[in-house]
């Protein structure tokens, strides 16, 4: 493997260029010939060499990843060299001597002569484009054919380039080894991703109804770019994020999302904001690519030539069932899991069974999601799972959960199901997932509440509230699929709060147990599965467990034991006897009325402004009001001052009034203290 270097555009122009000359065609067709129109778009990229033996090798080799802009490189150079091309995506299925039938078709029989001497020569070169797309259409040996004659036509010569070609990553280092075996020299060059700077000039030249001298303009792509940037820095992958940008569909989304803007300056005051998550701009981008997979890759290229000789409608009917989100999530995740896809998508046996060899044995390893057997980023994993979650497929989002098993899940799994949809259902597996990836996004400078209700119908909701110090706001809802009494939360816990009173609660598993109050958690049984505990203070928080009946598998003392309280009646082992603590509340006194006001109160959280505060809506939300009761208690509790509503959004604690009639603090109640008072103001509220 020679080291890689840059080769510029004008570079290779002159490699091609040496000893051409113009032989002109007498009939061309829009799949061979040579490309006129001009695009004043169009923007010189710059290349990688990747395996390069001699200065000018008789077949250059150009490879990407899809959606890379190969096709709008292959147009411009031929137009801009007068060079013949060849658009395979475009051209019947190729095979034993197709270009020599090409090249006696297009030139009058007297010019023959001299244009096969000129491809050995290489005064003439002709550009293959969409090679993979090609090789799609017909059997391997079909294909090998089809290269068998490229190899006659080049001859004996070693030197001068007569053939370029252009497609997918693994295709292209297939040809190579190909012509190597076959004694052609030949240089695989991969077409590097636009820089950052060449990624400005190309939205620049591809926004309409816009003065790119604009100054929102200019802050509005510049604020697109760093957000974009900014999504990459988990990895800490610059690389990523290049390659992100040279996705030519990338840029074109960007550019039509301005365009389509009617005023620029509120757009650019919305992207000026501190964002609780990205905008939607990297949804549209992603979805932009699997819709391109299937309408421009999948369907002509397999479909329409699997079918060929088959009615319109019928291939119309066909097309329509192939190679949706949800095909394309199901394989994706078999594919990096290693498992067999087991699809019947089109409903006829034989269809399926050639679609599927078709599609794995050449496109489907070039999707650029992909990068060999794993996901290229985080970002592109993290839609698929998230597509998956939002389907209606049980085998997507089994297989969802099976990857999220092997793998940890990251905050845009979030941010992905935040713009998909709010409202799903899912299986309780998913709970340790949704929880880890929602408490990545603290990172993000943001604040994240979880929490997990069992209603008086026994429904199960996990609920994800994400909001920042501006009081921007989004809310996820999970409705828990399945009947398991017993459900794992994973293994970090921190801002959550667990009510489940007829559930196991597991929290742990085989690794450690990270711990960052506040966490409080009122379940049937409290089950601590790992053998070590780490916990983190926070501003004097506190982890509070109420259970009839816990257990655990340390052996070891822990540290920090003064931030965990546990009341229960069980007899606890060490070393959690220290944390048990006693209601301590008289017999008279209804117990379920007091822990249902301290729970309300427990839900408000140290606000940006000082207080402590609130949304509205989970306030008044049925999962914490529960009933009639519910809602005389948050009467109450505003009629007397101890909370009160400001700006229609947020509900404030207002510790005096606390103070005044209940004679306890929040503190103190986060602490698990309960005040006499507390039991005279709730039997005061009437009868439930």
């Amino acid at each position: 493997m020679s080291p890689t270097i840059k080769r510029s555009f004008e570079a290779l122009k002159s490699i091609w260029e040496a000893n051409k000359s113009l032989i002109r065609s007498t009939s061309e067709s829009p799949a061979f010939g040579i490309y006129r129109n001009i695009n004043k778009l169009f923007i010189e990229p710059s290349f990688v060499k990747e395996e390069w033996t001699t200065e000018r090798p008789r077949i250059i080799l150009i490879s990407a990843v899809g959606a890379t802009g190969k096709s709008i490189f292959a147009n411009e150079f031929s137009r801009m060299t007068n060079s013949l091309k060849l658009d395979m995506s475009l051209n019947q299925p190729v095979g034993d001597n197709t270009l020599t039938g090409l090249l006696t078709n297009t030139f009058a029989t007297e010019q023959l002569s001299e244009v096969f001497t000129g491809i050995k020569n290489s005064s003439l070169g002709i550009i293959i484009d969409a090679v993979d797309e090609g090789k799609a259409k017909v059997t391997t040996d079909a294909f090998y054919a089809f290269l068998e004659n490229v190899v006659k036509l080049c001859g004996p010569n070693k030197e001068g380039t007569s053939f370029m070609f252009l497609g997918r990553s693994n295709v292209m280092e297939e040809c190579y080894l190909y012509f190597e075996d076959k004694g052609v020299t030949a240089g695989l060059l991969e077409l590097a991703p636009f820089s950052e700077e060449q990624a400005k000039r190309y939205i620049d030249a591809h926004v309409w109804d816009v003065s790119i001298d604009n100054e929102h303009y200019v802050s509005i792509r510049n604020l697109i770019l760093d957000k974009l940037k900014d999504s990459f820095d988990i990895d800490n992958n610059k690389i990523e994020f290049s390659r992100f940008l040279g996705y030519a569909p990338v840029l074109d989304t960007i550019a039509t999302l301005i365009s389509n803007e009617k005023n620029l300056y509120n757009l650019r005051k919305s992207l000026q904001g501190d964002e609780i998550i990205d905008s939607k701009i990297i949804p549209v981008i992603l979805q932009y690519l699997l819709d391109r997979e299937r309408k421009e890759k999948i369907i002509p290229n397999i479909i329409e030539t699997l079918m060929s000789g088959s009615a319109e409608t019928e291939i119309s009917n066909v097309a329509n069932k192939v190679f949706h989100n949800t095909e394309q999530c199901i394989r994706l995740m078999s594919y990096t899991l290693q498992q067999p896809v087991k699809l019947e998508v089109i409903g006829d046996p034989v269809l399926d069974v050639e679609y599927n060899r078709r599609l794995m044995s050449s496109f489907f390893q070039e999707h650029p999601f992909l990068n060999g057997r794993a996901f290229r980023n985080i970002v592109f994993e993290s839609y698929v799972i998230a597509k998956s979650l939002t389907s209606n497929n049980i085998s997507a989002k089994e297989l969802a959960l099976e990857y999220l098993n092997k793998h940890k899940p990251n905050y845009y799994l979030i941010v992905f199901l935040c713009n998909l949809c709010d409202d799903l259902k899912v299986n309780s597996g998913f709970i340790p997932h949704l929880i880890s990836a929602s408490l990545e996004l603290e990172t993000r400078g943001t604040y994240v509440d979880i929490t997990l209700d069992q209603l008086a119908d026994d429904a199960l909701i996990l609920s994800i509230d994400i909001f920042n110090e501006d009081d921007k706001s989004i809310k996820l809802s999970f409705n828990i699929d399945g009947y398991q009494k017993c459900i794992n939360l994973g293994t970090r816990l921190q801002n959550l709060s667990v009510d489940t009173p007829d559930y196991e609660i597991i929290c742990g598993g085989s690794t450690d147990l990270f711990l960052t109050p506040p966490v409080d958690i009122s379940a049937q049984c409290i089950s601590i599965n790992s053998s070590q505990i780490n916990f983190s203070p926070n501003n004097g928080d506190i982890i509070i467990f109420d259970t009839p009946h816990f257990q655990h598998s340390l052996t070891s003392s822990i540290k920090f034991a003064s931030m965990m309280q546990i009341f229960t009646e069980a007899s606890v082992s060490f070393p959690f006897a220290e944390c048990v603590r006693s209601k301590n509340i008289e017999s008279a006194v209804d117990i379920k009325k007091i822990l249902r006001l301290k729970k309300l109160l427990l839900l408000f959280r140290s606000h940006s402004k000082g207080s402590m505060a609130r949304f509205r809506d989970k306030i008044e939300h049925k999962r914490v009001l529960k009933d009639s009761w519910g809602e005389l208690l948050l009467k109450h509790l505003v009629d007397d001052k101890i909370l009160t509503l400001r700006s229609q959004k947020f509900y404030h604690i207002n510790p005096p009034q606390l103070s005044e009639h209940l004679n306890v603090s929040w503190d103190e109640l986060r602490k698990g203290s309960i005040s006499k008072e507390m039991g005279k103001y709730v039997s005061s509220i009437g009868i439930e």
